[in-house]
């Protein structure tokens, strides 16, 4: 678990997850998806994989240098996924630094 995120809305004190993901599996491919709504912080994250060994791990990550920053049609490739690198430790642990203000596809193959 990541620690909450705290802002004020409509005035009065309100928190979001640290971070929010999803998973599917489809045969050997498992897809997790991450989200970090932290416009300031990256977090480092372990993920551990019980009763499955990992084979390989890539990593996408859409983030952008400002909160506010988008594409537009004058400028569509403003914003675009780029490719990272996670650390697969000898107990196949995943380590990851989610980008601040970010959404993190892990495509990780199961041996």
């Amino acid at each position: 678990s990541a620690p909450r995120i705290s802002y004020a809305r409509n005035g009065k004190p309100a928190t979001l997850r640290g971070l929010g993901g999803s998973a599917s599996l489809k045969n050997k491919q498992l897809l997790l998806t991450v989200t970090n709504p932290d416009p300031n912080a990256a977090r480092e994250t372990e993920i551990g994989l019980r009763g499955a060994r990992l084979k390989d791990v890539k990593v996408r990550t859409l983030s952008a240098n400002g909160i506010h920053d988008h594409n537009t049609f004058e400028n569509p490739n403003a914003i675009e996924p780029q490719a990272g690198v996670a650390t697969v430790t000898t107990d196949g642990t995943v380590v990851f630094n989610f980008a601040r203000a970010s959404v993190t596809r892990l495509e990780m193959t199961l041996a």
